[in-house]
């Protein structure tokens, strides 16, 4: 079975390894019409090829994917706290509003990733630093949730459910950092089952999301405190790509039986 992959090379040796000897044969290309005509199964990295993906081969036997205003919706923070609020998971929310004066808090851009558009605002000086993203439209401040620890869930969901999902916890030697700005963790812990399935179930339901996501999070008190969905696969999904292809290919093919 040949599997189309976004050409990355920063993920193509990884691949091409767990795949070695499997019935998944890797092609890594740019998502266009030939290149998904040519192929079994598509399995897009970026949010572009998500984007693509969506608009070549919708709702088709080679792979399920989020809608482009569900993409739209994930890849602007603001929004999705937004949304939060008003559809009843506000619980799960990190504070939203003003802290000026009240350390630390987040000052967090409306669209960005790798943590490049994500601050700590520590102290009066760090708010001076940053007065012209403070009074930007395209930023907002948020409470910073405490802890050492951070989490990704890397999920497949379709029908209602999770087909697939893996998590990843991230552990600092610090309370105050932004992961993926430079600041590495200490220790992963790989591939143990969320405690808070349930609740990120109920919320993907109400979104009515279909395909490949990933969760950042932390627990706070033992409070699920959700710091952004990315409508794509994580970084650290990278650990679990057979077992995703599987699970992914699997899925495809029960939706496609139902469809004929």
């Amino acid at each position: 079975m040949k599997v189309l992959f976004s050409n990355r090379d920063d993920w193509r040796s990884n691949i091409e390894r767990q795949l070695n000897k499997t019935e998944y044969t890797p092609v890594f290309s740019k998502f266009t019409k030939k290149a998904v005509d040519n192929v079994d199964l598509v399995f897009p990295i970026s949010i572009e090829d998500v984007l693509k993906a969506g608009q070549l081969c919708p709702d088709s036997e080679k792979g399920i994917f989020p809608s482009s205003p569900t993409v739209c919706l994930a890849e602007n923070k603001d929004k999705f706290n937004v949304f939060l609020e008003e559809n009843g998971f506000e619980e799960f929310l990190p504070k939203v509003g003003s802290f000026r004066g009240d350390f630390p808090y987040v000052l967090k851009g409306n669209v960005g990733k790798f943590g490049l558009t994500t601050y700590i605002i520590n102290s009066i000086a760090d708010e001076e630093i940053y007065r012209d993203k403070l009074d930007s439209e395209e930023y907002f401040c948020q409470e910073y949730v405490s802890g050492k620890e951070e989490y990704a869930l890397h999920f497949i969901f379709d029908g209602g459910k999770f087909l697939f999902s893996k998590e990843v916890k991230y552990v600092y030697d610090q309370d105050l950092f932004v992961k993926g700005k430079g600041q590495g963790p200490v220790d992963k812990i790989w591939g143990y089952d969320c405690v808070f399935l349930d609740q990120f179930g109920s919320l993907l339901q109400k979104l009515d999301y279909r395909g490949f996501g990933c969760f950042n999070y932390k627990v706070n008190n033992g409070q699920l405190r959700i710091l952004e969905l990315n409508a794509r696969i994580g970084g650290s999904m990278g650990k679990f790509i057979h077992e995703a292809v599987v699970a992914y290919s699997n899925a495809v093919s029960i939706l496609s039986a139902k469809s004929t």
